[in-house]
């Protein structure tokens, strides 16, 4: 479900799966060359209000592929929770199993497979806090 006022340019979204959920809040705007993917069973991907995803941001609850060890899969999709209003910089990835809380920043190229409290910068690989208690204006 796409709310009012959202402004997505150029992106792919991929939902795959039953019951798979990919939200995105009013007002959020989302850039050239996204990628925004919800696979498997029962995923959701859900983007805050008010947000904004910078260029060639990616998105994904899956790895695309399974994983086995001893017969076992390892590797399953898990759903991923983005707040109101988040800025994703350039080129940065939120990998399955994130939690990015409302308010935050996550830097240029930074890689998110955790959580991300509300109110703070993130950067890097692996993303870490290099920030508390910020906001952010358009």
């Amino acid at each position: 479900m796409i709310q009012p006022g959202a402004n997505l340019r150029g992106v792919q979204l991929e939902i795959d799966g039953e019951g798979c959920e990919l939200r995105i809040g009013a007002e959020t705007v989302i850039g050239e060359g996204c990628y925004l993917s919800c696979r498997e069973s029962g995923t959701r991907l859900i983007i805050g209000r008010d947000g904004m995803l910078s260029r060639n941001v990616k998105v994904m609850t899956s790895d695309g592929h399974e994983i086995l060890a001893g017969g076992q899969r390892i590797n399953p999709a898990r759903s991923i929770t983005i707040g109101d209003h988040v800025w994703l910089a350039d080129s940065a990835i939120v990998l399955k199993g994130a939690t990015i809380g409302d308010s935050a920043v996550v830097g240029i190229a930074s890689l998110v497979t955790g959580k991300v409290e509300a109110g703070c910068v993130v950067a890097g690989n692996p993303a870490r806090v290099v920030r508390e208690g910020v906001t952010w204006l358009r």
